[in-house]
């Protein structure tokens, strides 16, 4: 049973933020969309047995939050007793195909950032994520700005190397 949970610890850490990722652009409310990705994860741990493969879990996760997030939407309407036509449209299933695509590009670039060297992956977080000039990563690191300059360059080169070739220009057409 532990070793059970350890593998499900591992299999929510990896998907959950996809997951809220993918909710929050159908409903725009990433609180709530962390709610019903923790509640649809909460389903899926009684059901975890009945998935042999990982690629019927992920699926049934994306159905079920998919689902999850019409119905918030669905409530949400009924409580304000108008219907959002931008909501239903985006609802639909070549968005919900993208968002997927999207979530799982970006699930990769976060994969292989973690992967990077400790230096190298603060100060990209610093600089990309976090969106801190060269000067502002210098003083709060406490290491030269040609340093900072060094480790962004390797850090690019690095991810480059890491992440399939289409994922750059993939993340671009849905930024």
């Amino acid at each position: 049973m532990n070793k059970r949970l350890s593998s499900f610890e591992v299999f929510f850490k990896e998907h959950y933020r996809p997951l809220v990722y993918f909710a929050g652009k159908m409903i725009k409310d990433v609180d709530a969309a962390e709610d019903l990705v923790q509640d649809v994860f909460i389903r899926f741990l009684g059901r975890q047995s009945d998935f042999d493969k990982e690629i019927s879990a992920r699926s049934f996760l994306y159905i079920a939050v998919r689902n999850a997030s019409l119905n918030y939407l669905r409530q949400a309407q009924n409580h304000k007793r108008i219907l959002a036509a931008n909501a239903i449209k985006e609802a639909e299933e070549s968005f919900a195909l993208q968002t997927i695509i999207k979530s799982e590009a970006l699930n990769e670039v976060y994969k292989a950032i973690n992967e990077l060297p400790e230096g190298c992956r603060k100060i990209f977080r610093l600089g990309y994520l976090d969106g801190l000039s060269n000067q502002e990563i210098a003083a709060h690191l406490s290491v030269s700005i040609n340093t900072v300059k060094t480790q962004k360059a390797r850090a690019l080169q690095l991810l480059r190397l890491k992440i399939r070739p289409g994922f750059f220009s993939l993340l671009t057409l849905f930024a």
